[in-house]
């Protein structure tokens, strides 16, 4: 698709990095924002690639941690147990923090030594990482949340550990019951902008197929519900509790899609968490980091209402000594007014959130997937006493029949009023759907459709991108169409299966199926994820398309073609 005019050369402020319109044959160009003046080279300027070079390979980028689930423990292809940890100190801005470092490397020694987890199976996101993929910028720590859910099955069991900075932003939706959104400050938070609950929920909550177990610690300023659960636990000081019904009047639903989700956060959403070097007494860590640690090993963690009031008995006694102050973990919005300076004496509370409310004092606390014999749930303690006397045969699900757990898609009965040409939802190939309340809209990006039965991922996959801009000087007419008769094509002329396409245009009412820019970048993601020899893949695209000046020299003509996805004029980044 051509632009009616011709279409406007974008290059990148030598600054600030903002695009800027540059004008047909201008040499420079100021930006308004930074005033920086970068300088345009001539593509014609710029020397041939001399024999030796044009002949050497280019050398092989760094391999992405998000392309292929580690390996965990060898009985299952994606491992048992996988953790993303996640520690954001902003080093050299005023924004520092001393202590999330520190969490970082206690939460990894703690899975792995405490809880078994495989070394291979835990992705680390620091500043410290030489691995570009693995500094906490915002794309990256959405890949690691897609990552971790990737493929989950049965008996997984899975931990988002975050220390940062935590903010919350006004809620326009309805869907907060104290009227906003929290959120998380990646690194690259001033440019990018933040990772609001809302998303954090559909990436890592919703898709939870049932006998998955996630364990989220969010260590971060306003975190009570930040993975919005539906219910959180308001506990008093003489351990008294009851669960509080944080579910949207919209009838959203937050809840997972059979699987289970418990998430501890520092603080309550009005409240600050401390960055602090008054618990360790040696160097700083999160108050809410070092607590949790805390308790596991004083041995306090054998319930979730044990080891949540262990924290808060922790922070409050450090607290009532005048000493928790150290440095501050402060609210975004305070650090800001007040230059970044630190704030003593926070008060902080730990919260409890859950997918649904339960007792807190009797749940056991595990990091372990379910276990299952036969069709009978069973504590854990009477797993090692059945294996004593012989019984060896341990399936790993949750709290549903094993026979409603191993049954496959296609003969699980289709919604009422649904038919053979509606979309899917997309789910793992041998795990039903919980019987609960609605999943809500679930992102297609985090499973593979099932496909051809011969292949976990299906023998042939495409994705389908039909872009019209609608209501905008940029709308055209016939992309739609194009998409509409791509995969028509495709389903009737080359036998592609219907479930296996994933349609991304304006027409869609799931919000991870709208084309806009980081959607049709996980759809890209989704497309060869765990390709195997013998697949077939397809992408589509329908829309417009421009150039910006190229400067590594790696194109010939100096330009580098690009795609406009629905949201490119409010982009900012390459």
């Amino acid at each position: 698709m051509y632009y009616s005019h011709p279409p406007p050369m974008l290059v990148n402020c030598s600054g600030c990095r903002t695009p800027l319109q540059l004008p047909p044959g201008a040499p420079s160009i100021r930006c308004a924002i930074c005033k920086a003046v970068t300088q345009v080279m001539d593509p014609r300027a710029v020397p041939p690639p001399s024999p030796s070079q044009a002949a050497s390979p280019a050398p092989a980028p760094a391999p992405s941690p998000y392309n292929h689930a580690p390996p965990g423990a060898p009985a299952h292809p994606h491992g048992r147990k996988r953790a993303v940890i996640c520690g954001v100190s902003y080093r050299y801005s005023r924004h520092e923090l001393k202590g999330c470092l520190n969490d970082a490397k206690c939460m990894r020694y703690l899975l792995i030594n405490k809880f078994r987890f495989p070394e291979d199976s835990i992705l680390m996101l620091t500043e410290e990482e030489t691995d570009p993929y693995r500094i906490p910028y915002k794309n990256n720590i959405r890949m690691a949340l897609f990552w971790l859910v990737q493929g989950c099955q049965p008996g997984d069991s899975l931990v988002f550990h975050y220390s940062g900075h935590g903010s919350h932003q006004r809620n326009y939706n309805g869907d907060e019951v104290d009227g906003y959104d929290e959120t998380l400050c990646p690194l690259d938070f001033e440019t990018q902008g933040m990772i609001v609950d809302d998303e954090i929920n559909a990436a890592i909550v919703r898709p939870l197929p049932q006998g998955v177990k996630l364990h989220a610690f969010i260590d971060a300023c306003h975190s009570g519900t930040v993975l919005d659960l539906p219910f959180l636990c308001r506990m008093g000081r003489s351990g008294q509790y009851m669960w509080e019904d944080h579910r949207p009047r919209s009838g959203v639903w937050k809840g997972t899609s059979g699987g289970e989700a418990i998430s501890f956060s520092g603080c309550d959403d009005n409240e600050t968490s401390a960055d602090t070097s008054a618990l360790s007494k040696i160097t700083s860590t999160g108050a809410m980091t070092f607590c949790f640690i805390q308790a596991i090993e004083r041995g306090h963690g054998t319930t979730y209402g044990s080891i949540l009031n262990s924290m808060r008995n922790a922070i409050r006694n450090a607290g009532g000594s005048g000493d928790i102050g150290g440095g501050a973990m402060t609210s975004l919005v305070t650090m800001l007014l007040s230059g970044g300076s630190a704030l003593g004496g926070l008060r902080q509370e730990p919260q409890l959130t859950a997918c649904q409310p339960f007792d807190v004092y009797t749940k056991p606390f595990s990091l372990s997937g379910f276990e299952i014999i036969g069709t009978i749930l069973l504590p854990k303690f009477l797993i090692w006493w059945l294996i004593g006397i012989g019984i060896r045969r341990v399936l790993f699900a949750s709290n549903a029949d094993v026979s409603e757990l191993l049954r496959l898609p296609d003969s699980s009965p289709a919604p009422a009023g649904s038919s053979d040409d509606s979309e899917p939802t997309c789910r793992p190939s041998a795990v039903a759907f919980s019987s609960g309340p609605a999943s809500g809209s679930i992102a297609l990006l985090h499973l593979a459709p099932p496909g051809a039965p011969a292949h976990p991922h299906g023998r042939k996959r495409a994705v389908i991108c039909g872009v019209s801009y609608r209501y905008s000087i940029h709308q055209l007419r016939g992309c739609l169409n194009d998409a509409k008769s791509m995969r028509y094509l495709l389903v009737n002329k080359f036998h592609f299966p219907k479930d296996s396409i994933l349609m991304l245009t304006e027409e869609e009412t799931d919000p991870y199926r709208i084309p806009n820019k980081h959607n049709i970048r996980m759809a890209l993601f989704w497309l060869v994820q765990g390709c195997q020899p013998g697949d077939s893949l397809v992408f589509h695209f329908s829309g417009h398309g421009s150039r910006q000046r190229n400067y590594d020299g790696d194109e010939v003509d100096g330009y580098d073609e690009t795609l406009c996805p629905l949201d490119f004029e409010t982009w900012n980044d390459r």
